[in-house]
C-alpha cells in the first residue's frame, strides 16, 4: 500500500505530463527543504550514503534500473527506498496503462555539503573523526591504509603555505584565482577524507549565524568540546588545551624554509611563535576580536550581492577579503603586541583598530616589499622577544630614503585597507607621529598570530569549514545571473585589471630574494593549471586550467561530485534570494 504523498516543499520533484516523481531523505524531511532548494536541473539527487524515499504518482508501471552503486528496497507499487553509493547516473522508467508513452527520469548520486549544525550527531562525528585521522596519520602510513587519494593534514598545511608564502607574490590569495584555489584545495581534502570514510564530505560553517550573536559568539555550539574545541583557551600560550583538538601539535616542518618559522615549526616566517601546538585567541591587540574586525555578517553579504559583485574581479576582492579574512582573524587572534599601542583610547586610535585587525596581511606585505626581515633560525631556548622580525634598515635606507612611519603605512596599504574594511575615508590630516610610530613598530615586529590566521592555517581544523561559504555565495551569484535575476560579468580578471591583482609594487628590488618586477603571479591567470589531477567527474584531461575549472563548477554542474544543501536560503539573514536584484529587493 502506497504511503502518503510527500510534502512538495521538502521533496525533489520532476514531472512529465501526468507523471510526477518525488524523492526525499531524512534531512530533507526534517529541515523542510529539498536538496539545493530543489533547483538542480540534472535529475533527482540521491545524497550518497543516505536512504532516499522515492514515490511515483500518475504511473501504473515503474521500473528502477538495477545498477552498480545503487541499493534498492521495493516497498510498494512505484515506491522505493534506495541508497546510492556511487555517482551514477541511474534511470527510472514509468508508463501508464493505455498509454504507450514511457517517461524516463534520471537520478544522480552526489555528496551534499551541509551546515554543521544541521548534521545529525552521527554524520558530524564521522566528519570530525576523519579530520582527526589526517592529523594522526602521516602520508606514507595513510597511503598504505587508505590508498593513493589519502593526504595528511601536514601535507595540506604545507601545500597551502608553500603557495601562499612566496616572497614575490601569493599564488592563492589576493588575486583572480583565490576561489578556484580554495575550492580545488577543499575538494582534494574531501577526497582524502573519503578515502578514510566514504560516507563523509567537507561540511561548512555558516558564520553569519554566529556574527548575529557577535558579543558572545564564543558560546556557539561550534566551540563545544566535541566539535571544534574552545576558541578562547585559558592559558598564557593560547594553546587549545581542551576538547577534541586539545594539544593538537604543529609539525616540525621538513618542507622548504618559507613554510616554517624560525623555531622550525610548520608556520610562516613572520609568525615567530615558539608554541608547538595549535593556538587561538579571542583578542587582537588586547581587544575582543569582534570590536576591531570588519563585518562578515548578513549585512555585508547583502551589500556584496547588491552593490559589490558586478563582475568577477569585484567578486574575488569581496570573497578574498571581507567575506573571508575576518573569519580567520576571529578564530586565530593576535598577541605579543606593543602594549603602548592601545594605551590611548582616542577616536583616532579606535580607527586604527580596524587596520590592526588586518595587521597580519599588512606585515606580510611589508615582508614582501623588503621593509622587514624575519629570522631564519632561533634555538628552542631563544625567548620570543629575541626572535622578532625587524626593520631591514640597510635596504630601507637605500630604497625608501626619508620615509616616515606614516609613509611606510601608506605604501604598504594600511590606510587603503582601513578604507576598504570600514567603508570610511581615512582622515589623512590626523598625523599623530607618536601613534604612527607605534603602529608601524608593531607591524614590523609582527607579534604572534593564532594558527587559523596565517598561511599554514589548515593546521587548525576549523579551516576546512570556512571556504564553503565563499563557494556557496559565488554559486548563488552565478545562478542569479544565469536565471536573469542579476547581471554578473564573468570575464576573468587578472593582472593589471585592478591594483588588487598587481604585484609589481611588492618586491621590485633586486636585493630582495625572488624579486618580482612583472607584477604577474602564477595561480591567478585564467590558463594556469589547477595543481591536482582528476578532481572532477568526467574531467576531460588529467589537469585543467583555472578557466576550465570555473566553467565546470557552477552550482549544478554535472562535473561536481557534490552540491550544497541550500543555495538561495540564507537562514540567519532571513533571505530567500530570487527577486529582482537590480531594484535591490529580496524576498524575506
Amino acid at each position: 500500500m502506497r504511503s502518503a504523498l510527500p510534502d512538495a516543499g521538502s521533496s525533489q520533484k520532476i514531472c512529465d505530463g501526468g507523471v510526477c516523481v518525488y524523492a526525499s531523505n531524512d534531512y530533507e524531511r526534517r529541515l523542510g527543504r529539498a536538496i539545493a532548494n530543489g533547483l538542480y536541473d540534472g535529475g533527482i539527487i540521491l545524497e550518497l550514503y543516505q536512504l532516499t524515499h522515492v514515490v511515483v504518482v500518475g504511473a501504473d508501471v515503474c521500473e528502477m534500473e538495477s545498477s552498480r552503486g545503487l541499493d534498492i528496497v521495493e516497498s510498494g507499487d512505484c515506491e522505493w527506498d534506495m541508497m546510492a553509493t556511487d555517482f551514477g547516473p541511474y534511470f527510472l522508467s514509468t508508463r501508464s496503462e493505455g498509454d504507450d508513452r514511457v517517461v524516463v527520469v534520471k537520478f544522480v548520486g552526489k555528496y551534499v555539503r551541509r551546515e554543521l549544525r544541521d548534521l545529525t550527531a552521527a554524520d558530524r562525528t564521522r566528519y570530525l573523526d576523519a579530520i582527526a585521522v589526517t592529523h594522526k596519520t602521516p602520508n606514507d602510513e595513510g597511503f598504505r591504509l587508505y590508498g593513493e587519494r589519502y593526504k595528511s593534514a601536514e601535507w595540506f598545511a604545507a601545500t597551502h603555505g608553500m603557495y601562499s608564502t612566496k616572497r614575490f607574490c601569493d599564488s592563492w590569495h589576493s588575486g583572480a584565482g583565490f576561489l578556484n584555489q580554495h575550492m580545488s584545495f577543499t575538494l582534494r581534502f574531501e577526497q582524502s577524507l573519503q578515502s578514510i570514510d566514504p560516507r563523509t564530505c567537507v561540511h561548512y560553517w555558516d558564520f553569519t549565524i554566529d556574527y548575529a550573536r557577535i558579543d558572545h559568539w564564543e558560546e556557539s555550539v561550534m566551540w563545544s568540546p566535541d566539535w571544534f574545541s574552545t576558541v578562547h583557551p585559558n592559558n598564557t600560550l593560547h594553546i587549545v588545551d581542551s576538547g577534541r583538538w586539545a594539544y593538537l601539535p604543529l609539525y616540525r616542518s621538513t618542507f622548504p624554509s618559507r613554510v616554517k618559522n624560525a623555531y622550525g615549526y610548520l608556520n610562516v616566517p613572520w609568525n615567530t611563535d615558539p608554541t608547538p601546538f595549535v593556538t587561538r585567541s579571542q583578542y587582537i591587540y588586547g581587544l575582543r576580536n569582534y570590536i576591531n574586525i570588519p563585518s562578515f555578517g548578513c549585512a555585508k553579504f547583502l551589500k556584496s550581492v547588491v552593490e559589490d559583485t558586478a563582475n568577477y574581479a569585484s567578486a574575488m576582492r569581496e570573497l578574498g577579503n571581507d567575506l573571508h579574512s575576518p573569519v580567520h582573524g576571529m578564530v586565530g587572534g593576535y598577541w605579543n603586541y606593543e602594549p603602548n599601542l592601545i594605551e590611548s583610547q582616542s577616536e583616532f586610535n579606535k580607527k586604527m583598530y580596524n587596520v590592526s585587525s588586518a595587521s597580519n596581511a599588512i606585515s606580510k606585505k611589508m615582508w614582501r616589499m623588503g621593509i622587514i626581515e624575519c629570522p631564519h633560525f632561533c634555538s628552542e631556548d631563544t625567548p620570543p622577544i629575541a626572535c622578532n622580525c625587524e626593520l631591514a634598515t640597510q635596504r630601507v635606507e637605500k630604497h625608501y630614503p626619508n620615509y616616515t612611519a606614516y609613509d611606510f603605512l601608506n605604501v604598504s596599504g594600511a590606510f587603503s585597507q582601513y578604507e576598504q574594511m570600514t567603508s570610511n575615508n581615512f582622515d589623512y590630516s590626523d598625523t599623530n607621529a607618536t601613534i604612527w610610530g607605534l603602529v608601524f613598530k608593531q607591524l614590523v615586529n609582527v607579534g604572534h598570530v593564532g594558527s587559523a590566521d596565517n598561511d599554514a592555517s589548515p593546521v587548525d581544523p576549523i579551516f576546512w569549514t570556512i571556504h564553503g561559504m565563499q563557494e556557496r555565495f559565488m554559486q548563488m551569484i552565478r545562478y542569479l545571473n544565469d536565471t536573469g535575476k542579476m547581471n554578473f560579468d564573468q570575464t576573468w580578471a587578472n593582472e593589471g585589471a585592478t591594483n588588487y591583482f598587481d604585484w609589481s609594487n611588492v618586491t621590485r628590488w633586486s636585493d630582495i630574494p625572488y624579486h618580482n618586477k612583472s607584477g604577474l603571479c602564477a595561480g591567478h591567470h585564467k590558463h594556469d593549471l589547477i595543481i591536482y589531477p582528476h578532481l572532477l567527474l568526467n574531467q576531460p584531461t588529467d589537469y585543467i586550467t583555472n578557466i576550465e575549472y570555473y566553467n565546470f563548477t557552477s552550482a549544478f554542474s554535472p562535473h561536481l561530485p557534490y552540491v550544497y544543501d541550500q543555495l538561495l536560503n540564507w537562514t540567519e539573514c532571513g533571505w530567500i534570494f530570487g527577486a529582482n536584484t537590480s531594484s535591490k529587493t529580496f524576498t524575506y
